[in-house]
Parts: structure tokens; C-alpha cells; sequence
């Protein structure tokens, strides 16, 4: 691309040149014809003489004056051809005038241009047209270079990143490279967005395969317990353990979805959501309160369903079980679910970290659940925070934007 836009743009220059050239040429002549211009010097010529011709010194004085200030040659002719005057030699003659008075002819008058060009005028004439061609043809390089620069690292980061090499950034601007720069800010920005996702992938994995091992190492100790001594408690056991590989499933995968957007929203009533979560949560006793007069919210169901349950089993797992669940507006178009619990609340220095990926709390776990609950909230415009109540225990709050303000499904999920 930067040979062909070289050639081109240097083509253009050297033809903008011509045509430039051309077109002073005929601004300068105003236009007229060359063969109009000779016709009027002709005319000219022949009145001047004309009026002194039968004066021979005047017509002298004129002919020595004209040719001193042209810088020109003439020879006068009478009717009959024969020399009346000269000042120097015209033999092939550039321009003959005819002097005439009225109908009878006069005599005619011969003028040679004796100020040819120099003989190395060509070569000159040349050696400023090779200069100019080759200054416009380095100025055609640099701006081509100048254009295809930008390509070229743009063309490099995306085939490093193709090979797998995905920190490798353009580090353009829109600033510096114009609307390539602006392409090259997305480039970087979806590289920086898959290697992040990438890492968080292998973190993830690394952490779930590891916790697996734990149910699983149970699961095997309870199967031979069985083989031993069927019992009831023993399959609650295995029942237990299979829900807990299950959870860290359900977490995996709608990780998964939120990483490549697979979003599938609709409009849905908070209650019913939230009604939902409890009573698959076996926590129908816990009693809910609804000041949100049933407002409509569009979400993934899914997504919002695990995000629920994570705030259901982390108040059940970590903090003495869930007191209440209290669903309320936030006085800026949104509204918030609150899951109050009975546990001694956050020390103040955990508060921020709670929502942090792998920040383990009491009673063990892999800190996942919080911390996709947060992820969720942002995927559908809203966000998650932990705050302690002053009457002891803490309160996990989940807000997100009416189904009115919701532009879910409009713009790209944010990270």
C-alpha cells in the first residue's frame, strides 16, 4: 500500500504541476489565441509605419527605435520588394506587416526576433523540471509514508495479537493517526479486554477446579459409607455435595456468559423476582417487604436469579442466616434489593472488599459469589455494595435502573 500510494500520489503532484503550469500560461496570455496576438503586433506595425512611411527619416528614427527597444531586426520593403532601410539582418523573418494607405500598398515591413534562447536553455529548462519532479516526488514519499505509518503498526499489533501475543498494543491516538487512531484505540482496548478476560478465565478455572476437588473428595467417602451402611443422612450428604458442584457450575458459566455478553433481557416485576430466589432458597419464612409498588425491571432472568441466590447463600453460609429482604427505590429511577442478615457484620476493612474476586470470608468458599453478584449489577446498569447496620449485622444491596431507564440490550456491557 505505501509503493502504490507513493506512485499515485506522486503521479498527482507531477500532473497538478502541468496543469498549473498550463493554466498560468493562459491567465498570462489572458486567454487569447497566439495567432491573435501576431495579427495585432502585425496590425500595429503597419499603422506605425504607415503614417511616416513616405518620411524616410522619420520611418528611419521608428525602425531604429523599435528595433533597439524589442530588441528585434527589421528590413523595409517598398511595393515592389526591393530594400529601403534595414537595421540588421532578416532573412527568415518571424513577423512580415504590411503597410498599406487605403487601398494601395505601400511596402511591408520584415522583423527577425534576434534574442533566441541561450543554448543551454533546455538544459536548464530541464534541470528545473527534474528538481521540481523530484522534490514533489520525496514530498509524495513522506506524506505516503506518513499515511501507511500508522497502517503498518496497526497491521504488525494485529497480527501479534493474532498469534497470541495479546499484550502487544498500537499505542495510536486518535490525536496522531486521525480515524485509524480511533481504530487503533479499539484494537487496543479489545486486546486489553480479552487477555483481561483470558486471565480471569484461567484464574477462575485454576480456583474452581481446585475447589471441586473438595466436594468431590467428599462425594467418594460418602459413596463407600453407603456401600457399607445405606443411609438417609448419608444421601443428604451426597445431595449437598452434588448442589455445591452444581453452585460452582452456575457461577462458571454465567461468569462465561457476562464475558462474551450473552445477555437475554426482559421486562419482569422485582416482587416476583426476588419472590422467586426465596422460595428456591427455602427461606419462605423470611419475610419480605416491597415499598417499590411493583416496579418493572429488564434483566436476564438467569443472570439475576444467580445473583439473588449468591446474596441468599452468603448471608446463609457467612452470616448467621438472612433476617429480612427489603425491596425499596433509590430516589434516582432505580431500585434496590437489600438482604439483611444476622451475622456481626463487615469489619470496616473488608467492607470495599467483599465484592472482590477470590476475597475469602468466614466459613471458607472461593469468594466468587459476591463478586459475580457485582458483575452482574454493572451488566445491567447498576451496582452492589455491602454497608453494616447500626443495630448489628450487615445489609448486601443490589440496585439496578426501572425497566424505563434500563439501556440494556442498547449499548455494549461495560469492562
Amino acid at each position: 500500500m505505501h509503493r502504490r500510494l507513493f506512485f499515485w500520489l506522486g503521479m498527482t503532484l507531477f500532473v497538478m504541476m502541468l496543469v498549473a503550469g498550463t493554466a498560468g500560461r493562459l491567465l498570462i496570455g489572458g486567454g487569447a489565441p497566439w495567432h491573435a496576438e501576431v495579427a495585432g503586433i502585425s496590425q500595429f506595425v503597419g499603422e506605425q509605419f504607415g503614417q511616416v512611411w513616405e518620411q524616410p527619416a522619420e520611418r528611419s528614427r521608428l525602425m531604429h527605435s523599435m528595433a533597439e527597444n524589442f530588441r528585434v531586426d527589421i528590413v523595409l520593403h517598398d511595393a515592389g520588394g526591393r530594400v529601403l532601410d534595414a537595421h540588421g539582418s532578416c532573412q527568415e523573418p518571424d513577423l512580415i506587416s504590411q503597410v498599406a494607405r487605403g487601398p494601395a500598398k505601400l511596402g511591408s515591413v520584415s522583423v527577425c526576433v534576434n534574442h533566441r534562447a541561450p543554448p543551454h536553455a533546455a538544459k536548464t529548462f530541464l534541470l528545473v523540471l527534474l528538481t521540481a519532479g523530484t522534490v514533489l516526488w520525496l514530498s509524495a514519499g513522506f506524506f505516503a509514508r506518513r499515511f501507511t505509518r500508522p497502517l503498518s503498526r496497526l497491521v504488525d499489533t494485529a497480527r501479534e495479537i493474532g498469534e497470541g501475543k495479546l499484550s502487544s498494543r498500537t499505542h495510536l491516538t486518535p490525536r496522531e493517526a486521525g480515524e485509524v487512531g480511533v481504530l487503533a484505540e479499539a484494537i487496543d482496548h479489545m486486546a486489553g479486554r480479552i487477555e483481561r478476560q483470558l486471565q480471569e478465565h484461567k484464574e477462575l478455572l485454576a480456583a474452581v477446579s481446585h475447589e471441586v476437588r473438595t466436594p468431590l473428595a467428599r462425594l467418594r467417602v460418602l459413596v463407600e459409607l453407603l456401600r457399607e451402611n445405606p443411609q438417609g443422612a448419608l444421601l443428604d450428604d451426597v445431595e449437598e455435595e452434588v448442589l455445591e458442584i452444581d453452585r460452582l457450575m452456575s457461577e462458571l458459566i454465567a461468569s462465561s456468559r457476562l464475558d462474551f455478553q450473552q445477555l437475554d433481557p426482559r421486562t419482569l416485576a422485582l416482587a416476583d423476582l426476588v419472590e422467586r430466589a426465596r422460595e428456591r432458597a427455602g427461606l419462605e419464612e423470611v419475610p419480605m417487604a416491597d415499598a417499590t409498588e411493583r416496579a418493572e425491571v429488564r434483566v436476564d432472568p438467569t443472570l439475576i436469579a444467580r445473583a439473588l441466590a449468591n446474596l441468599l447463600e452468603n448471608a446463609r453460609r457467612h452470616a448467621g442466616g438472612v433476617e429480612r429482604i427489603e425491596l425499596d427505590s433509590d430516589g434516582a429511577g432505580g431500585v434496590v434489593v437489600r438482604v439483611l442478615d444476622r451475622g456481626p457484620g463487615f469489619p470496616e476493612a473488608e467492607l470495599e472488599r467483599a465484592f472482590q474476586a477470590f476475597h475469602r470470608r468466614r466459613g471458607g468458599g472461593l469468594g466468587l459469589g459476591l463478586a459475580l453478584v457485582r458483575r452482574i449489577a454493572e451488566a445491567h446498569g447498576g451496582k452492589a455494595w455491602a454497608e453494616n447496620r447500626d443495630d448489628g449485622g450487615a445489609r448486601l444491596c443490589l440496585a439496578l435502573p426501572t425497566s424505563a431507564e434500563s439501556k440494556l440490550g442498547t449499548e455494549p456491557l461495560p469492562g
